[in-house]
């Protein structure tokens, strides 16, 4: 039976659709044909072509040389001889990217099918010199076993998909190869434990002359990812996967893993919309005269091109491509690190890089210009600009102030988000050491009381001395101390994987800003700093902070 369908695709996507055998016994296809006019056999399918028991068969457009239609209409399934159908559904017009089909699989109803879920895949990787056989290696967090004669080459790729089907849809380098599936359960956006494990035949002899044989599994891989801290911003819905950025780390630890790079992926998408300046309101009377622009959730795009058309038909921004630099454009709240790019634009080199931390409103989370000259109510008025997604939520708003007038829209996404089979976007082949499980003690010294700093360091190839850079507010400059672990220094335990450091204390109400710094001995070497992006960011102490003293209490 025709089980699933995509029929409104922008590239990469093609359109598709799959069989199923709801069936216990193997089915021969062999000579059916699949098309969307019942007088035509627009595809007759190959000899030797069979789908196994409650097995699935996809025939993309590439094969099918023929496309559906997004708009909607009739998909058939005839016999061999081209005079008994079999299969035949009809559908309306669908959503882009989203596939129909019966739910669950052979269900006589056919729903559109969430393509978020869909999308979820792990992928394998084997850094070794071997191939490597992993029949009936499993999955704990989601539901998959490895079937018999599954191989991964020496450095080749493996993807376990959530569907198989939406997979090879939007990624060109995939295949029934590469790819596996479908996995049972879903990834939590949130975090969760997932472990890969082998196989393992164990003979027992617990009781005199009786042998046992007990099949156990031994976890050969595993991460446990979350959100915050030092795992990725933007693998949780904001449009990256999560990747490992050097594969011989330490897969467990957060600082080995990375948002995957989308930026290069998305096209310009044109924001637009003409009306009236009806019911709008501006404080005390001022005129309408400025544009205002906002992000509906936390999220970083481009904009370029930003037009404001009144009756007279020109534009009324005056810095509207952004060759000015960012005159006139004031970033404000939780937009304020939006910042100028200077390659790039839509046609020209610069553009608005726009930045927000979460949902922007009206009031002090936005992006402002004035308009070169006020508009009047009752006027027909186009708001016109280019955008172009980054990652994050892609849904802007334009407005006039008043709200008068606005603009809204969605911003293409692309659908091949991530690399599922390739190299990882974030992937370099020496990564600098994990520094994990920084903390100073104690937390509010008291003034001139040393505090002493805590970091574990990993790193594949062996690291250096580490050491720890601080500086005293408002002074520029850093001294620098060794962290050690060898119980001198403010270290406690030798030996334990523990190193420490002490910066000496304080006047009263001083403040205190360090990082660690860290080398490792890899050729070339790689630096590892902690916090990220130190010295700009940097862990904070302060000496003498007295404790509020209340009577309330919780």
């Amino acid at each position: 039976m025709i089980n699933e369908f995509l029929a409104h695709t922008d590239p990469p996507l093609v359109d598709y659709i799959e069989l199923y055998n709801h069936s216990n016994q193997a089915v021969d296809l062999s000579g059916c044909v699949l098309t969307d006019d019942p007088a035509t056999n627009k595809f007759v399918i190959p000899p030797n072509t069979s789908i196994s028991a409650r097995g699935f068969a996809v025939f993309y457009e590439t094969n099918l040389h023929f496309a559906l239609s997004a708009a909607g209409e009739k998909i058939y399934l005839k016999g061999a001889d081209g005079s008994r159908g079999l299969d035949g559904i009809q559908f309306e017009g669908q959503a882009s990217g989203v596939s129909s089909g019966r739910f669950p699989d052979g269900a006589a109803e056919i729903y559109p099918l969430a393509t978020r879920e869909n999308d979820q895949y792990i992928e394998l990787y084997n850094r070794g010199a071997s191939p490597i056989n992993l029949s009936g290696w499993r999955f704990t967090g989601i539901n998959f076993t490895f079937p018999s004669n599954t191989v991964i080459q020496a450095g080749g790729y493996l993807v376990v998909a959530k569907s198989v089907t939406n997979l090879l849809a939007k990624y060109g380098n995939l295949n029934t190869a590469n790819t596996l599936g479908n996995f049972g359960g879903r990834l939590s956006g949130k975090g969760e434990r997932v472990a890969l494990s082998m196989p393992d035949v164990q003979i027992n002899t617990n009781t005199p002359g009786v042998l046992t044989t007990n099949l156990a599994h031994i976890i050969v891989d595993e991460v446990t990812y979350g959100t915050g801290g030092h795992w990725g911003n933007w693998a949780n819905g904001g449009g990256s996967s999560l990747e490992l950025i050097d594969a011989r780390s330490d897969h467990r630890l957060a600082s080995n893993w990375a948002d995957s790079d989308e930026t290069a992926k998305a096209p310009w998408t044109t924001i637009q919309a003409t009306g009236v300046l009806s019911l709008g309101s501006t404080r005390s009377g001022t005129p309408i005269d400025r544009l205002e622009v906002l992000m509906q959730g936390e999220s970083e795009c481009l904009l370029d091109n930003v037009e404001v058309i009144g009756t007279g038909g020109t534009n009324l921004i005056a810095n509207s491509t952004f060759e000015s630099g960012l005159t006139g454009w004031v970033p404000q709240g939780n937009q304020v690190r939006s910042t100028l790019e200077t390659s790039g634009g839509f046609n020209s080199a610069q553009s608005l890089h726009i930045r927000a931390t979460s949902r922007g409103d009206t009031g002090a989370n936005r992006l402002r210009t004035p308009l070169t000259s006020a508009l009047a109510s009752g006027q027909t008025v186009t708001i016109r600009a280019q955008m172009r997604w980054l990652r994050g939520w892609p849904e802007p708003l334009l407005r006039i102030d008043g709200n008068y007038f606005e603009a809204t829209g969605r911003m293409t996404v692309p659908a091949n988000l991530g690399t599922p089979g390739a190299r990882n976007s974030r992937a370099v082949a020496n990564a600098g050491p994990a520094i994990y499980s920084v903390a100073h003690n104690p937390v509010l010294p008291a003034a001139g009381e040393p505090v002493v700093v805590t970091a574990r360091i990993h790193d594949p190839d062996g690291f250096s001395t580490p050491i720890l850079l601080y500086r005293v507010d408002p002074a520029t400059a850093y001294a620098t101390i060794n962290l050690v672990d060898n119980g001198t220094g403010g270290d406690a335990v030798a030996g334990d994987g523990i190193y420490s450091a002490t910066i000496p204390g304080q006047t009263s109400g001083t403040l205190v800003a360090f990082y660690v710094q860290v080398t490792d001995n890899g050729s070339p070497p790689a630096m590892g700093l902690f916090p990220e992006g130190a010295p700009a960011r940097g862990c904070l102490v302060r000496f003498g902070d007295p404790e509020p003293v209340s009577s309330f209490v919780t």
